[in-house]
């Protein structure tokens, strides 16, 4: 049996969460993306089109990777304020 792969994942997209919008079926994925070797973070929002297929629609984020511990941040520092202001529980 051999250990993990340290090699890089294939080009294409990786879903680590989907977050349903709420509206029209729409939902939000947050993905981690390889193109052309290199590594993205990606949020997107994704809608249902008239025959019910998933398609990306134009609103969402393709950033470096390397940038994702800096949006982790961002991101737990806006969850922090708005729980400070009864926003969110």
């Amino acid at each position: 049996m051999s250990g993990p792969s340290t090699a890089p994942p294939p080009d294409g997209d990786r879903v680590v969460a989907t977050i349903p919008n709420g509206r029209r079926g729409e939902e939000l994925r947050v993905s981690l993306n390889t193109f052309k070797g290199k590594h993205y973070f990606a949020m997107r929002i994704w809608y249902a089109d008239d025959a019910g297929e998933m398609k990306p629609s134009g609103k969402g984020a393709n950033l470096k990777i390397d940038l994702l511990p800096d949006i982790a941040e961002a991101v737990n520092k806006a969850l922090a304020t708005a729980r400070d202001e009864g926003l969110v529980k």
